[in-house]
């Protein structure tokens, strides 16, 4: 059956199905027309000036009518994917139970929202459909955004409600801003060894299309289980490259036969295998926490005595009477430690300082002058370890950014001077040297000008080799050829140091830079223009340093088209991170969505929920 004809010039005309022509009936026109075209007919109206107008205009009214009526469609149909969406939201972003979209009154409001569209009926069945299509559609997403390129992950794992869940956050540069992306929040079901460890990570990045030889660094905190996950991901990549090569043997003959130049291209794939490793980074936000612990576990009994006086003091202000009298005075609650956290230590004598002038007027509050020497002296020299714990938690943060805060809270913990904060003193630099032993963490100081000076001989020429072995990676991920690359030579920076009076910071990293004996500025000019290394000797010997205010990122980034081949090789390191902190951001909202209410939420639900929350850009409720 045809389509109907809407063209109003057919009823000024009679058509002949077997004779296939038509008549015109306009005052006894008769005129015949071949066939039953309404462009021919209308053609022919235009002998008849007043019909035709008058068909152009019924027309014109009909055309109109279909655009409205299409027009009402589509915002019907838009209104009801917005709908949808908001739904979705309501259950993601917004942590609400998947039941709340089945309950009575919700229904009601849904059909009010809907009245006049199509009744398409909208239920959890329906909203857990399209969370998992928007999951999977986002996941796709960040898979084309990362293809071929090297990556950084964190992990940490976490126990809700007797069941334990592995979070993994994957962090690049863009738009000079680190970006950070959950990837998953993956429930573990054996015991976390390393290896079901290394095997959960390997599926989850299997979902993103992600390999293995695209993994540059891996930063966790310093459990044993996790330090040695990294080990076998790195040992499981070096096994892959050499399979392949092995596979490649068969091919030897054909190689013997190539031109030599041929023969050397493609032996630098061969060689390449020592690159492919995987750095392990130890949280720097744990590691200061164990140097604490460390310096507090060290001191003498006289401060231990002190924390027990303390608690006992705040565990009598907590009770009903006192709540009210500091409920009438507008004070601040006290504060309960977990002993194993030092930042809520802090926090409690911290309170109990604010609450000095009432402890003194009632006798059960009793607090010798002593015990709060002590106090004022504790909380003096946590003071540095407290700012640095808080600058740890910032989401911008590269490892020049963390090593510049960390050397500045050892410099305020050396002027403090007391008992505690030597000691802290003392074990931040014994961690430090832990610090030390990541290559991508000594690549990272490499690339940037306001630390770079003070690595040593030995650092830099592990920092080199790391950069090497990331630069030769992502040639190979980007397949670009080995000849076509084209090396900038650095030039000195022009650009002043803008120098802070009174800073100590900025005093200590003059003093190093100087007594630093930096190169030749001439170094490297004569080198081979194929070699990075020789550039990035050329570049840690001739830019100068900058002022720890500077911001690596923009600084790379207008460095962009001066050295384009360390640019890359500043958005690959630089983007490691230093911390696994945005990890445990992820936990709370784990704890959020899932509550003692939804124990028995299914774990590819969580995976999903978490997933669109944490990679929402709605605000979050």
């Amino acid at each position: 059956m045809g389509r109907k004809k809407s063209n109003f010039v057919y009823k000024y005309f009679i058509y002949d199905e077997h004779q296939k022509h038509s008549t015109c009936t306009v005052n006894d026109c008769g005129a015949v027309i071949k066939g039953n075209h309404g462009t021919n007919l209308l053609k022919h109206m235009k002998k008849h000036p007043v019909q035709y107008k008058l068909i152009l205009q019924e027309n014109s009214a009909e055309s109109g009518e279909h655009v409205e009526v299409n027009r009402k469609k589509k915002s019907k149909q838009d209104f009801e994917i917005k709908l949808l969406g908001e739904c979705i939201n309501l259950v993601t972003t917004c942590g609400r139970p998947l039941t709340l979209i089945d309950d009575k009154p919700f229904q009601n409001i849904l059909d009010m929202a809907k009245a006049g569209c199509s009744h398409s009926p909208i239920n959890s069945h329906k909203i857990r459909e399209a969370t998992q299509n928007k999951a999977d559609n986002l996941r796709d997403d960040i898979a084309s955004k990362i293809k071929k390129q090297l990556i950084s992950l964190k992990l940490d794992i976490a126990s809700c409600h007797l069941r334990s869940f592995l979070g993994i956050n994957l962090q690049f540069i863009e738009n000079n801003q680190i970006v950070i992306k959950t990837l998953s929040v993956t429930e573990l079901t054996q015991r976390h060894t390393a290896e079901f460890l290394k095997d959960q990570l390997i599926y989850v990045l299997n979902r993103f299309r992600i390999s293995i030889s695209q993994i540059y660094s891996i930063t966790t905190d310093n459990g044993a289980n996790m330090l040695k996950m990294v080990r076998l991901v790195e040992q499981a990549l070096k096994t892959s490259i050499q399979e392949n090569e092995d596979d490649s043997d068969d091919d030897e003959n054909e190689i013997m036969e190539m031109a030599s130049d041929e023969v050397n291209f493609i032996l630098e794939d061969y060689l390449e295998s020592e690159h492919y490793t995987v750095a392990a980074v130890r949280c720097a936000a744990h590691t200061l926490q164990l140097a604490v612990l460390d310096a507090l576990g060290s001191e003498s009994s006289s401060i231990q005595t002190m924390l027990t006086n303390a608690r006992e003091v705040i565990k009598k202000l907590r009770t009903t009477v006192y709540q009210h009298l500091l409920k009438r005075m507008g004070a601040k609650k006290p504060v309960v430690d977990c002993p194993t956290r030092w930042s809520s230590t802090y926090d409690m004598l911290i309170r109990l300082l604010e609450l000095r002038p009432t402890c003194t007027e009632y006798y059960e509050l009793y607090l010798s002058e002593t015990t709060w020497n002590s106090i004022e002296i504790t909380v003096a020299s946590l003071k540095p370890s407290k700012i640095l714990t808080k600058k740890l938690q910032m989401e911008q943060l590269t490892m020049g950014d963390f090593y510049l805060n960390w050397i500045n809270c050892k410099i305020e913990l050396k002027a403090i001077n007391t008992t505690l904060a030597c000691e802290l003193h003392r074990n931040m630099e014994i961690r430090e040297k832990v610090i030390f032993e990541s290559k991508a963490f000594v690549a990272a100081v490499y690339m940037d000008p306001r630390v770079n000076f003070l690595l040593t001989t030995d650092q830099q020429e592990i920092a080199e080799n790391a950069l090497v072995s990331a630069w030769m990676r992502w040639r190979k991920l980007n397949k670009q050829d080995r000849d076509s690359t084209v090396f900038s030579s650095p030039v000195a920076s022009t650009s002043t140091q803008q120098q802070n009076e009174g800073s100590q910071l900025e005093d200590f990293l003059d003093q190093s830079y100087n007594n630093t004996l930096r190169g030749d500025p001439s170094y490297g000019c004569a080198g081979d223009g194929s070699d990075i290394k020789v550039h990035l000797k050329e570049f840690l010997n001739r830019q100068v340093r900058l002022p720890p205010s500077k911001n690596i990122l923009l600084f790379w980034e207008r460095k962009k088209n001066i050295l384009p081949d360390l640019y890359i090789l500043s958005k690959i390191v630089l983007a490691a991170p230093s911390t696994q902190v945005s990890v445990e951001r992820l936990f709370s909202s784990l704890n959020f969505v899932f509550n003692k209410l939804r124990t028995k939420l299914k774990s590819d639900l969580i995976d999903d929920i978490l997933f669109l929350r944490n990679n929402s850009d709605n605000e979050t409720v």
